[in-house]
């Protein structure tokens, strides 16, 4: 279960340097945030099994950075 959660996380926190415009310098706190947003979203009962499911609305993650 763990590596499940680490890995939606991970994956959150991939899409938010994306939507800031890849960044640099900003990982742990791109890190924080999916981990709060993960957090909050298994507290309300949404469940991410590895698959990308923002709990916020968010922009195309179509761009290359």
């Amino acid at each position: 279960m763990f590596d499940d959660r680490e890995q939606s996380i991970r994956e959150r926190a991939y899409a938010i340097w994306e939507q800031e415009g890849c960044p640099a310098g900003q990982s742990l706190d791109h890190w924080l945030r999916a981990e709060t947003e993960i957090t909050n979203d298994e507290a309300l009962g949404i469940r991410h099994e590895g698959k990308l499911e923002p709990s916020l609305p968010s922009g195309p993650l179509d761009t290359e950075c």
